[in-house]
């Protein structure tokens, strides 16, 4: 539920928009159609996303949709052979979220310089206990979905290349069974990228469950590591 933009890999593929397919012609070729109406703009991806920052939230990307009819009556379906996700841009801890800038103070504790000054690109996503139910029943099915939204966007988000790129996942349900329940080794969608995991008890993991082993005392001990894991890896 996020506002999203329609992106096209050929200009033709625009002008399949002007008309609803059915749900068997999906996967088929549908040809080349000839001057579609629309305004195009050619436009590298990262620069897209670089844009969408300051959307003043998370916002997706439709990569070659086509609107689909899914039953009589029914409005139709807008479906994409891809949807990417571009992380908005928090004003106040100056940090690129996908998570709810609320749960993102604890980030003020980094700052921008240190970020640039090691040239490390990192996408934060953030899960508290804030929102948590309270009753069981209620409080598995909510963190069942918040697993699945991760793992859909883990690989679907486009990361900048620097000395480091990473997706860190911070975990604080101060409940270790259900933090490792989200650390996995998600594919990434940058070859160049990793997803690293911080829980609770502030031990920082791989996806495949390997300590990355760093000093809090400075961020030139945190972030000094986490570079050197990235490029042994």
């Amino acid at each position: 539920d996020t506002n999203s933009y329609l992106v096209f890999t050929e200009r033709t593929l625009a002008s399949r928009l002007e008309r609803v397919f059915q749900r068997d012609e999906v996967g088929k070729s549908m040809g080349k159609l000839q001057a579609p109406t629309r305004e195009l703009k050619i436009m590298m991806m990262g620069h897209l996303i670089d844009l969408l920052k300051d959307e003043g939230e998370v916002t997706t990307v439709k990569v070659n949709p086509i609107y689909i009819e899914i039953g009589q009556g029914m409005e139709p379906f807008l479906y994409a052979e891809e949807v990417l996700f571009a992380p908005q841009f928090d004003d106040v801890t100056q940090k690129y979220l996908l998570t709810d800038p609320d749960d993102a103070i604890a980030l003020l504790s980094i700052r921008p310089e240190d970020e640039k000054r090691f040239g490390i690109e990192v996408i934060y996503y953030l899960l508290t206990t804030r929102g948590l139910p309270e009753e069981q029943e209620e409080k598995e099915n909510f963190l069942k979905d918040k697993i699945e939204e991760l793992a859909f966007m883990a690989p679907r988000v486009p990361i900048k290349k620097g000395s480091g790129s990473f997706l860190a996942v911070l975990l604080n349900l101060e409940n270790d069974l259900e933090e490792r329940a989200f650390i996995r080794d998600y594919s990434m969608f940058d070859d160049y990228s990793d997803s690293i995991f911080v829980t609770s008890k502030l031990k920082m993991l791989s996806g495949n469950l390997e300590e990355i082993h760093y000093d809090g005392n400075s961020i030139d001990t945190i972030f000094g590591p986490i570079i050197n894991w990235q490029r042994t890896t």
